[in-house]
């Protein structure tokens, strides 16, 4: 990423753009003395369903929204689920949420079981700026898959998420995306490189807020001990 950059060449890179903060500053302060366009690959965050999603949480008084995520994967264990699967969650939080304050992270519930097959289970609680986002991420051999968000307001249901489905219950309605959202994201990529007198443009969460996300949420399995 850090050579492409360096031979001025714009950037879409896969997620995450960096397993170490110091890499993640460094690129980004590289696109930003270039005046490049650095992004990452938060597909979901480019789902129009996932923003009409996003939508009504912002209607809501008290939203409170659960991800659950289920991809059964040999091998996958709990830190392979941070670097693998938190990256597009925590972009989520922040299209739903507005974003996770790294501060507050370290004191926030956070649960890891851990699976003799490799595999494992991430569940945790995310600090938002608004609303309340749980969150349970599983690579445990026997599971159906499932990508699913639930949006409540207060104790009422309003709307159920999967990939490019909406399901709006509070005004009766379903909606389906008409385009991948790969291609959504890969035209927004353009349209940036190719804006006239742009300045350099990265996604929201930034690389480097991400990054640090990563790095916490790693720092968090650390201690936990593998049960016997």
């Amino acid at each position: 990423m850090i050579q492409c950059l360096r031979r001025d060449l714009h950037v879409l890179v896969e997620k995450p753009a960096a397993t170490r903060l110091v890499d993640a500053r460094s690129a980004d302060a590289e696109a930003s003395a270039r005046g490049l366009v650095l992004r990452t690959g938060y597909t979901h965050c480019y789902d129009a369903t996932l923003r009409a999603l996003a939508g009504l949480v912002s209607t809501t008084a008290a939203p409170n929204w659960r991800l659950v995520w289920h991809k059964p994967a040999p091998g996958t264990g709990p830190s392979d689920i941070v670097w693998e699967y938190f990256p597009h969650v925590l972009g989520i939080a922040h299209l739903l949420g507005g974003g996770i304050d790294p501060a507050l992270l370290a004191d926030t519930w956070f649960r890891v079981t851990r699976e003799p097959s490799g595999t494992g289970t991430i569940e945790a609680a995310l600090p938002l700026k608004a609303g309340v986002g749980k969150v349970e991420v599983s690579t445990r051999p026997g599971i159906p898959r499932r990508k699913q968000i639930t949006l409540f307001d207060g104790d009422d249901l309003v709307a159920e998420w999967t990939d490019r489905h909406l399901l709006d219950r509070r005004n009766g309605l379903a909606v389906e995306a008409t385009e991948e959202p790969l291609a959504n994201q890969v035209r927004s990529f353009l349209d940036a490189v190719a804006a006239p007198g742009q300045p350099r443009s990265s996604f929201i969460p930034s690389d480097v807020s991400t990054t640090e996300l990563l790095v916490a949420l790693v720092s968090k399995i650390q201690p936990v001990a593998t049960p016997n």
